[in-house]
């Protein structure tokens, strides 16, 4: 379960205005298959892991500037 719980961090070429664009990325390009999204609002989202059956609310934030990104993870 903890490496559920550890931030996930990236790079992109192009660089994120918001951390609602950060969100939409790692749900289209970051987020494993066997998670399911349950909901999203702007820079949070809830999800199911699928193998683990826990429900995770995900944070979207920069990592130091526009183009390193992170989300973090919580149980709910």
């Amino acid at each position: 379960m903890n490496e559920l719980l550890e931030d996930y961090i990236w790079t992109t070429e192009e660089q994120h205005a918001t951390n609602s664009d950060t969100m939409s990325d790692w749900i289209d390009n970051e987020k494993p298959a066997s998670w399911d999204l349950l909901e999203q609002d702007g820079s949070y989202c809830e999800i199911v892991s699928e193998m683990d059956g826990y429900t995770l609310g995900v944070h979207a934030s920069g990592n130091g500037d526009s183009f390193n990104h992170k989300v973090s993870f919580e149980i709910v």
